[in-house]
């Protein structure tokens, strides 16, 4: 029997958005068609066009890195990036980020009111047992090798949705792997404040060592399974265990979060002041 051609099947995908929209999808999904032999990936965006109404706006371009990294078992790269921007009706609108089964809070999508007005990831604890603690994880596209793909940093915007009289929220990330649990320092975000960028080090003198494996960073981050966002204060325990991961702090509360991104190393205050005074003399000299 002759092997299917992915080519094909996408030309008439290619075709029908066209017809849609006036306009041809990106570039890059062509080329990613290309290097899907199994023909699943333009029969994937076939079934998804079928069921929705695409808008030329939306955001092909990560719909098709999903659905290519799940492919491919690429992992992480320095351009992963979860903005929640799906339009309704999507089939992964929280981009893989979830709770424990028991869990009665699950994250979910809110359309808009993010920072750019756009969508967010909307969660909430009740300080129970079950959903009751401030922790949500991904073991899908924020997996794999962060050392070998030059992540050393991850930013996020954030807001306490507590209301008035509402706990203050200390916001970690953690990461999973051969190594253990590695975990940041916390940020802390107050109820009406607003949106709030944060950033997190995530080199070996930013992470802190919180459990398990074989203790070595370079095991964990080098080989990550579970990346987990919490609430825990400066100071609080390390607590691990079963499904849950690396524990979160029991408090009833609401937040947000968007815009969730992968980046380089955060540069030392010398070597930016360093880069401030050249790109300063540089301007000198050109007047």
């Amino acid at each position: 029997m002759a092997a299917a051609n992915p080519i094909a099947s996408f030309e008439a995908y290619r075709i029908k958005f066209i017809n849609q929209h006036g306009e041809s999808p990106s570039s890059e999904v062509n080329l990613i068609a290309e290097r899907d032999t199994t023909n699943n990936f333009p029969k994937k965006l076939e079934n998804v066009a079928s069921r929705e109404t695409f808008r030329p706006e939306m955001k092909l371009r990560q719909l098709v890195a999903g659905i290519a990294l799940s492919q491919v078992g690429l992992g992480v790269t320095v351009a992963e990036f979860d903005d929640f921007d799906a339009p309704i009706g999507a089939l992964n609108p929280t981009e893989s980020w979830l709770e424990g089964v028991n869990s009665v809070t699950n994250p979910f999508q809110q359309p808009f009111g993010g920072p750019d007005d756009s969508g967010f990831l909307s969660d909430s604890s009740n300080g129970n047992n079950a959903g009751g603690r401030v922790q949500l994880w991904n073991t899908d596209q924020w997996t794999g090798d962060y050392l070998g793909q030059g992540i050393l940093s991850l930013s996020m915007d954030a807001i306490n949705l507590s209301g008035a009289g509402g706990e203050p929220l200390h916001f970690r990330v953690a990461f999973n792997g051969p190594g253990g649990w590695f975990v940041s320092d916390p940020q802390t975000v107050v109820p009406q404040t607003g949106w709030q960028p944060l950033l997190f080090d995530l080199s070996l003198t930013g992470l802190s060592y919180a459990g398990g494996g074989n203790t070595a960073y370079g095991s964990t981050m080098s080989s990550v399974n579970r990346m987990q966002i919490i609430s825990l204060q400066e100071g609080g325990p390390f607590s691990v265990g079963g499904n849950s991961g690396l524990r979160g702090e029991l408090v009833n509360a609401s937040w947000g979060l968007d815009n969730i991104r992968a980046g380089v190393a955060i540069p030392e205050p010398a070597n930016l002041m360093t880069a401030l005074l050249g790109g300063i003399g540089l301007l000198r000299r050109r007047r």
